[in-house]
């Protein structure tokens, strides 16, 4: 199981005292007071749980992560949306729909959607790296199918090894960046 730490400071300016700690009732409006109490992202989900990456959404930890398949060795992504309690605001979703090795995931929160990415590890492929992307809205629905993303390098589509995803906002959309 893997526990996350969680900080959150509303309403504190690099000069004010952050308040005591505390966590809310649970509820996913508004922003956490401050807590440094670590929970499991998915209490419920195998060992192994690995890579995990948070963004806040303005009222809870939305939180993508590695579990691994149960038939190899390989893993998928997963995501869920943590309240400040700890508790799952939706329970996780498998992100990834294939059977490769789907490790390294990002996320970023837009609005009313939450964009992941990750890296896709196809074994036998050449070339075998590729960079997914799959939206979801706030409450763990997918909106559409994963998607491999294709460019552009250098003016066209991007036909060699792409791995290691990096998300941050850009305005009302997202910046990808990977290797």
């Amino acid at each position: 199981m893997l526990p996350f730490a969680f900080l959150a400071l509303a309403g504190c300016s690099s000069t004010s005292t952050p308040p005591a700690t505390t966590a809310d009732s649970g509820s996913d409006a508004g922003a956490c007071a401050f807590t440094t109490n670590a929970f499991p992202i998915d209490a419920t989900g195998p060992d192994s749980q690995i890579h995990a990456i948070g963004a806040w959404d303005g009222a809870r930890a939305c939180v993508a992560y590695n579990r691994p398949k149960a038939s190899s060795s390989s893993f998928d992504v997963y995501l869920t949306a943590l309240r400040c309690d700890g508790k799952p605001a939706f329970a996780p979703v498998r992100v990834t729909e294939d059977d490769d090795n789907d490790v390294d995931p990002t996320l970023v929160v837009l609005s009313d959607r939450v964009l992941v990415a990750w890296s896709a590890n196809l074994s036998a492929g050449d070339p075998n790296l590729y960079l997914r992307l799959r939206v979801y809205d706030k409450t763990g629905k997918p909106q559409g199918p994963a998607r491999n993303f294709t460019g552009p390098r250098n003016g066209a589509d991007n036909v060699h090894n792409t791995w290691l995803p990096s998300l941050a906002p850009l305005g009302a959309g997202a910046a990808l960046v990977g290797s």
